[in-house]
Order: C-alpha cells, then structure tokens, then sequence
C-alpha cells in the first residue's frame, strides 16, 4: 500500500493518457490513408481527434482532482510535487499529441495544417494551464477559509457529492465560474441561433463532467490518503 501516488496517476492519468495517444495515431492513419481507403466515411477524420482531446482534458483535470485532494489532506511536499506534475501535465498532454502528429503526418500535410495544429495544441496548453491555475486558487482559498470550520481535516465530510466536504465546494465554485463565464459571452454575443444554443449546452456538459472528474479522483487519492495513513496533522 506504500505506492499510492503511482498507482492514482496510473489509472486517473497514464491510462486515459495512452488511449488518447492511440486515437490520436488512428487519427493519423485515416488522415494518411484518407484517399487510398475510399471507403472511410468522413466523420473518421475527426471523431478520433475529438476523442483524444478530450480524453486528455479528462486526464488533466483527473490530475488537477488529485493534486487538489493532496492540498486539502496530503502531507505538504507531495502535494507540491503534485501540483508542480499537473502544471507539467497540462503543458505535455496537448504537446505529446502534436508530437505524433509531426511525425507521423510531416509527409502527408502542408506545413500551413501542421502549423494550424500545432497554434490549436499551443491554445490547448493555454486553456490548460489557466483552468490548473484557477483551480489551485479555489482550492487554497477555500482550505483558507475551511480551517476556521474545521480544526482537523479528518472532521471534514467524507461523501463523494457532498458540499460540506471544501474540497467539493472549490470544484463546485470553479465550474460554476466557467459556466457564469460562457452564459455571460453566450448573452454578450446577442446571436441566438441553434449552433449558438447547442454550443453553450455543450460547454455546460462539459464543466458538468469536469466537475464529476475532480470530484471523484480527489474522492478516490482522499480514500488512499487515508489508508495509508498519509494526512497532514491539525495545527
């Protein structure tokens, strides 16, 4: 019981990370074989790219759940070490997937389109880095402000969906600031169309699900933590 950070980042991080890779590399066989293999239907050009980007967004913020699980109930140095691995994380997911592009598709694509994906994978490591920032000022305010409610952190609500666990509370606080956040342009924007109205459901879905993510790998590293006798002690 003594490997607990390997095995959290195994199955919340390596894992997810390896399958989006493979779509990513399948992604890239279409692309290559795309005008020898006639019979491949369009939506095979993208649904494996989609696929692996968002099975890497999963990953990073799988590794931000952890990460902020560490700072409410972990001993200090893993969780600093751990959030130092998420900002890291958050930079090479997105770039580890260009990677295998360059490779694999520098003879099939204009420089123009490897130029393109690689401004995309840049704004995804943007994207990344600013939600992992966020997340970690959500997180240290709000076991600012759960000290003065709870003197031991072993007192804190150990239900997965529960509010009266912090830990909840930051994740819930910084969704619900994406999802204000999207409302907000969605309004701004003043066009209402059907395109407009599915894309802000979508997005709602997605901070939806990013929530769950957290929640439930903070849920699970917390459970480890404990396990293992590994909290950090009142003061």
């Amino acid at each position: 019981m003594k490997r607990v950070i390997p095995k959290l980042l195994l199955f919340f991080c390596l894992i997810p990370w390896g399958a989006a890779l493979l779509f990513t590399v399948v992604d890239c066989i279409f692309n290559i074989m795309y005008l020898d293999w006639l019979w491949i239907p369009d939506w095979c050009m993208v649904i494996f790219d989609l696929l692996s980007y968002y099975l890497v967004e999963l990953t990073a913020f799988a590794l931000f759940g952890i990460f902020s699980a560490y700072i409410f109930f972990g001993k200090t140095h893993k969780a600093v070490l751990l959030t130092v691995l998420a900002f890291a994380g958050a930079v090479l997911f997105p770039f580890s997937r260009y990677f295998i592009c360059h490779i694999l598709l520098t003879d099939t694509m204009y420089d123009t389109a490897m130029l393109s994906y690689f401004s995309d994978n840049v704004l995804f490591v943007q994207t990344l880095l600013m939600n992992a920032l966020l997340l970690l000022i959500a997180v240290l305010l709000t076991k600012l402000f759960s000290r003065m409610l709870y003197k031991n952190p072993a007192d804190v609500s150990e239900k997965m969906f529960s509010l009266r666990n912090p830990l909840n509370l930051a994740a819930l606080i910084f969704c619900a600031a994406a999802v204000l956040l999207a409302s907000v342009l969605f309004v701004s924007v003043g066009e209402i169309s059907f395109e407009s109205i599915l894309s802000l459901l979508v997005e709602y879905l997605i901070n939806a699900v990013r929530f769950a993510v957290i929640v439930f790998t903070a849920f699970q590293a917390r459970k480890a933590i404990s396990v293992n006798g590994d909290p950090q002690k009142s003061k």
